[in-house]
């Protein structure tokens, strides 16, 4: 009997040998893991755009000015016309030409001339335009009659001009002006009332090159219509070229020194008292040709003086009836300017 219990007591152990205890770690998880979830390759994220790095200031131009500098439409391009300082706002000048032969007349003639500038107002955004107002001045002192029966002993010129301007953006400048006032022999001051007025187109190819077509309407002169004409060049801040009627110049500038070169045609017209043996009205006309030294000693004072020669010099003198013209040699002069802030 015991032989009989001891099999089947041998395969009941080896039955458990060969089993695996709860507690026994077999290396298997006791519930699988989750399947991984595949995730999609994440986009392609374009890189931060690099900051463009300003261009120098040379390739940016020249700012312009602010439009309170020139009206409520600022100018894209420089005029050499238009935007250099040619004159002091306010003048005072005293011109002396030699004693010259005057036809028919065995006595000469010296002449003096004071003239001068003031301006009253210089109003910006009027309408779009820039507008400034002067009161000028300009008589004319002959020393003599040269036994020329018709004679004056002066002439003023003394008008209140007003000159309006538009600057565009394409380099296109218009500009109108009149200047009504006084043009008369001293002792007949009320025969003399003009009202000149112009229009004038300005237009800047470059900063450097301009060019002007216009005109001056005179009623009544004996020049009814004067040009206005003319090229002007400025290849640099030192050197200026105008080449125009009724004045061309010619200026280099180095610091505050300026030296000058000018033509102009002046042409006038003044009223006479028409009565005792007078002509109704006097024409002077003459070809000034000059050159000169500017000195601007402060922003307030400039001194300029100015030496040249008066030619093709003639009076007019004309009435219902005839006209008496008398010519005059030529004869050098001299002119002193002041002129600044007073």
């Amino acid at each position: 009997m015991l032989f009989n219990i001891f099999p089947v007591a041998l395969a009941a152990l080896l039955l458990a040998a060969s089993a695996r205890a709860a507690w026994e770690d077999t290396g298997a998880p006791r519930r699988p893991a989750p399947a991984p979830v595949r995730q999609p390759a994440p986009a392609d994220i374009p890189p931060a755009p690099r900051p463009r790095r300003a261009p120098p200031a040379a390739a940016r131009g020249t700012p312009v000015a602010p439009a309170a500098s020139y009206g409520a439409v600022p100018p894209d391009l420089y005029s050499p016309f238009l935007d250099p300082q040619v004159e002091p706002r306010r003048w005072f000048s005293i011109l002396y030409a030699t004693a010259a032969a005057v036809e028919g007349s065995p006595d000469d003639l010296p002449v003096v001339e004071v003239a001068g500038r003031f301006n009253l107002a210089q109003w910006r955004n009027v309408l779009s335009g820039d507008l400034d107002i002067d009161l000028r001045l300009r008589s004319i002192i002959f020393a003599n009659d040269a036994n020329y029966p018709v004679m004056p002993t002066g002439l003023i010129e003394l008008p209140l001009e007003a000159e309006w301007t538009w600057r565009f953006l394409n380099g296109f400048s218009w500009q109108m002006g009149m200047r009504p006032g006084v043009y008369a022999d001293v002792e007949a001051l009320g025969d003399g009332f003009g009202i000149p007025f112009k229009g004038a187109l300005y237009v800047a190819v470059t900063p450097e090159f301009s060019f002007m077509v216009g005109a001056e309407v005179r009623p009544g002169w004996n020049l009814v219509a004067m040009p206005l004409v003319g090229i002007a060049w400025e290849p640099a801040d030192f050197f200026r070229l105008i080449l125009a009627a009724p004045q061309s110049t010619a200026l280099i500038q180095v610091g505050p020194v300026g030296l000058f070169g000018t033509l102009a045609w002046r042409n006038t017209t003044f009223g006479m008292s028409g009565e005792d043996g007078d002509p109704d009205q006097l024409t002077l006309e003459d070809l000034q040709l000059g050159g000169g030294l500017s000195i601007a000693f402060t922003d307030s004072f400039r001194l300029t003086a100015e030496g040249g020669l008066l030619v093709n010099r003639t009076l007019l003198a004309e009435d219902d009836s005839s006209d008496d013209e008398l010519d005059l040699d030529d004869a050098p002069y001299f002119r002193l300017t002041l002129g600044g802030s007073f």
